[in-house]
């Protein structure tokens, strides 16, 4: 599979940072779900609640093949929701939860605010700010800039950027008509591109890409999506989404 080229730079920027300036840390949950099953139908909407009572917490939904492979939206984009799941080791069974890089054990109440406490109030040496263009209605282009806001020793990480589309309306199966923050297309590597983070507090490091639309997505909903993750442990460093974009 191929993916669009990416290009990275680095800039400095002059003034004093204090070491310790760390910045909130976000938490990003990939929900692995599936249209046909009976049980996301079930637990699905206490999962909902629950990350709506949440501070700082971003959401990305991934269908994969398992259990049911004639799930529409995991055929809308079979090859990325298959290897996201497999990056985590949790294809087989849905619904399942992955907090920060953490994968949630599958007997956890997924309705439970405790299920959160572990990643509130975490701070990273690092910012993320993304600027997302959109070309008429077929092609989008997207800025990743990642930011040392304290100085720090993260070196190599990895950058997972991805489209999302904020909602998706169809009836599947299981009963559910509503289907939020919809994992279209990966711009990175599924499993995240390598990206060296800057160590000193101030400087900088800039990814771009861009991506032509697809006929499947409702392109006026469609955003773009950033994390950045140690490659070892897969432990979420910062995640972030662009702010919504007028079309040019």
């Amino acid at each position: 599979m191929s993916f669009p080229k990416l290009f990275f730079s680095v800039v400095a920027f002059v003034g004093f940072y204090a070491a310790t300036a760390q910045v909130p840390r976000k938490i990003i949950v990939e929900h692995f779900t599936n249209s046909k099953c009976s049980i996301c139908a079930s637990r699905n909407p206490g999962f909902f609640t629950n990350l709506n009572n949440q501070t700082n917490t971003l959401h990305l939904s991934i269908y994969p093949s398992a259990p049911y492979s004639s799930c529409h939206l995991y055929q809308q984009n079979p090859v990325d929701g298959n290897a996201r799941t497999n990056y985590y080791g949790v294809y087989g069974s849905t619904p399942r939860l992955v907090v920060n890089g953490n994968v949630i054990p599958n007997i956890q109440d997924y309705s439970a605010a405790s299920m959160f406490a572990p990643y509130q109030g975490l701070t990273s040496p690092v910012s993320i700010h993304i600027e997302q263009q959109k070309f008429g209605s077929d092609s989008i282009h997207a800025t990743v800039v990642i930011k040392a806001e304290a100085d720090n020793t993260l070196g190599s990480m990895l950058l997972f950027a991805a489209l999302a589309e904020d909602t998706v309306f169809y009836a599947g199966t299981n009963g559910e008509s509503r289907h939020y923050n919809v994992f279209r297309k990966a711009l990175s590597a599924v499993t995240g591109s390598a990206i060296n983070v800057p160590t000193a507090a101030g400087d900088s490091v800039t990814a771009t890409f861009s991506s032509a639309a697809n006929s499947s997505w409702n392109f006026n909903r469609i955003y773009t999506l950033a994390l950045l993750q140690e490659a070892s442990s897969k432990n979420v460093i910062q995640a972030e989404v662009a702010a919504r974009r007028s079309h040019l």
